[in-house]
């Protein structure tokens, strides 16, 4: 299906710009989903990060007026805040499972932590 919405896209008559937006609806889903998935481990987190930073690069100056791209950019900002919070928990527990920390770590148990910027 994605294929499809791509090259119809591609053959149209829409701005360069509305074609990158459209593409970047599905990247978002899919680096989540390929990234950040019930088993994860440092690599495929730094991997999504990375990807992530990328798509940035390409939405950040448009416009937030419109609504779709208002959220788009909010699903690009929450998926860097999930990566960034598997990232620092360090264990397995329920369904955050890290294979490279697939021990349960009291530590995480018993503490919340709150970052402000």
């Amino acid at each position: 299906m994605i294929k499809t919405l791509v090259s119809f896209y591609k053959t149209s008559i829409i701005k360069p710009v509305t074609y990158t937006f459209i593409a970047s609806c599905f990247v978002v889903p899919n680096i989540v989903g390929n990234n950040l998935g019930i088993i994860r481990n440092e690599m495929s987190l730094t991997e999504g990060q990375k990807q992530l930073s990328k798509l940035w690069l390409e939405i950040k100056d448009l416009g937030e007026q419109d609504r779709d791209v208002f959220e788009l950019k909010q699903m690009a900002r929450l998926a860097n805040l999930m990566i960034e919070a598997a990232s620092r928990r360090t264990e397995s527990r329920g369904v955050q499972f890290r294979s490279d920390f697939n021990a349960l770590d009291d530590v995480w148990a018993k503490t919340q932590t709150l970052i402000k910027d």
